[in-house]
């Protein structure tokens, strides 16, 4: 056997001395192959997503500081507040190593994968589309500008958070905003664009136009340097992200964690639908017997005749069975959806309706004293 050449020692001493004054061992765990934690981050944000049920998976599984933290986003977006307490938990995250794979990230979720320091795109994944909007009674709407200003603030934020350039979060938020990419150095950079040449149209440098909401497919993020590569499987990701070759999984706590919350959301929201649906009805039948609402006989007093008494007090009753149902369901409904964010907009419908309650039942009373009942 013959012994190493002088070269090839004198390039493993200086290796060797690093690792030993460092205090380390060649089978300390800072050699060990790097170790993840998987977050799901699948469904509606403030529904089947919410920041209380994150923080309760990150817990499971981030004890180690060198626990790298994936987040895999499927998500549609949803409510702001919600998306603004998750990058909170994200900010609180700086110290480690944060990874975003993306299969569907639009609006809120968007903004959620821009506060990691790395994204990850599966290849038939895009992201972007993150401007706010209102829910009303007709539908969906742009939110007014005031928090539309605040929202971008958020968004930008999050990039900071993450490490990416805030140009992306305006583009995802405000069509006007145009940018190109540019090779500088031998790195991409993102540039912001006025009036865009006939180059930057022609090249394919442009990464979003003007009238356009920024929203990158998976080729897109990666060639505009939002995102670090394409895969296909999120354990592909070991082989284009720096350090993670045989990387291992801690545990799948947070995943079981995310789909009970998610299971959990889909039984109260059918719970849910079934009680509004029964108040609906009953408050229905509420108006139909009405007092207020029938004819009656009266006397040259101006009071009830018998009969009409009878028939006042009989629709009286009736009407006040079906509201107190209808409040019973509208309370059930009320308290199962209380744990999820999104619930506001039934919310303030219950709200609504309990309003209407309470003004039959005023009218019903200030009617039986009109009429001596």
């Amino acid at each position: 056997m013959t012994d190493m050449n002088t070269a090839t020692r004198a390039a493993i001493v200086p290796v060797v001395a690093l690792v030993l004054s460092s205090g380390l061992s060649l089978a300390d765990d800072a050699l060990d192959p790097a170790r993840y934690f998987v977050v799901p981050i699948e469904g509606v944000v403030g529904a089947e997503i919410t920041a209380e049920t994150i923080e309760r998976a990150m817990k499971a599984g981030l004890d180690d500081e060198k626990t790298i933290l994936v987040l895999a986003i499927d998500s549609p977006g949803g409510i702001i507040s919600e998306c603004e307490k998750i990058i909170d938990l994200l900010s609180e995250q700086r110290a480690r190593r944060t990874i975003a794979y993306v299969k569907s990230a639009l609006s809120a979720a968007a903004v959620i994968a821009l506060a990691c320091d790395e994204i990850y795109m599966h290849r038939d994944a895009s992201i972007g589309a993150a401007t706010a909007v209102e829910q009303t009674e007709k539908g969906l709407k742009a939110a007014d500008e005031k928090v539309q200003s605040v929202w971008r603030s958020t968004c930008r934020r999050a990039a900071e958070i993450g490490g990416h350039s805030s140009l992306f979060a305006e583009a995802m938020v405000d069509p006007g905003v145009q940018l190109r990419v540019v090779d500088s150095g031998g790195t991409k950079k993102i540039e912001r664009v006025i009036t865009p040449s006939q180059e930057d149209l022609s090249s394919g440098r442009m990464v979003t136009v003007k009238g356009r909401l920024l929203t990158a497919t998976a080729a897109e993020a990666s060639r505009s340097g939002l995102a670090l590569g394409v895969v296909g499987e999120l354990e592909e990701i070991s082989r284009v992200g720096f350090g993670l070759v045989g990387w291992r999984e801690v545990n799948d706590r947070g995943v079981r964690i995310m789909k009970a919350h998610a299971a959990r959301h889909k039984s109260d929201m059918k719970k849910i639908e079934k009680d509004l649906k029964t108040a609906g009805e009953h408050f229905d039948r509420a108006v139909e017997f009405d007092p207020n609402r029938q004819t009656y006989t009266v006397t040259n007093g101006n009071r009830f005749t018998p009969a009409s008494r009878v028939k006042w007090v009989r629709y009286s009753k009736a009407c006040y069975d079906h509201l107190s149902r209808c409040e019973k369901a509208l309370g059930r409904a009320s308290k199962l959806g209380e744990k999820y964010p999104i619930f506001e907009v039934q919310a303030a419908f219950i709200k609504e309706r309990q309003e209407e309650i309470k003004a039959i039942r005023e009218r019903i009373k200030r009617g039986a004293r009109r009429a001596g009942v």
